[in-house]
């Protein structure tokens, strides 16, 4: 592997590295079934039926104590929101790009739980309010509201407008 840099100096190639690459303990990345589209399967092909609940948002103590009782129960799904209402979203509180340690702790902490408990994680990134003027409308806050300094007239542009695709990768 070289690394390659690019600044405003120009371009820096790095030496070449070695990589050695080895086969992971975990079941890999869960997808649909090739075999059969209803169902989900791990990368080393072995089935994968999500059982849990949509945990929304809470606190810290709460989730602990949730991810805790899921695996206890045998479940091995939660999905769990970056809620802009209860400082989970990541990039919310001022403009694009701008993204709050609080929410990303939170998130980290999450992960860990999630990790220890054997129980997988969905994260939903963009909830309906985020985007909505009228169903639990979080628009008006929105860093992508151009009353906020954004970038987005209205929240349907969010799904066609490049400079909002590209600030979202």
């Amino acid at each position: 592997i070289q690394l390659e840099v690019t600044d405003s100096n120009g371009i820096e190639l790095g030496p070449n590295q070695s990589v050695n690459l080895q086969a992971g303990a975990t079941k890999g990345i869960i997808r649909k079934s090739e075999a059969n589209k209803q169902f989900y399967q791990h990368s080393t092909e072995e089935m994968y039926f999500p059982f849990g609940i949509n945990a929304g948002w809470d606190n810290i103590g709460n989730y602990t104590k949730l991810i805790q009782n899921l695996s206890d129960g045998k479940a091995n799904w939660m999905r769990y929101w970056h809620a802009a209402f209860t400082n989970q979203a990541l990039e919310w509180n001022d403009w694009i790009g701008s993204y709050s340690a609080i929410a990303a702790a939170k998130q980290d902490s999450i992960i860990e739980l999630c990790k220890k408990n054997s129980v997988y994680l969905q994260m939903c990134i963009f909830h309906h309010g985020m985007f909505s003027q009228t169903v639990n409308a979080n628009w008006p806050q929105s860093p992508f509201n151009t009353v906020n300094g954004g970038i987005l007239s209205n929240p349907e542009e969010f799904f066609y407008n490049e400079e909002a695709k590209e600030n979202t990768k």
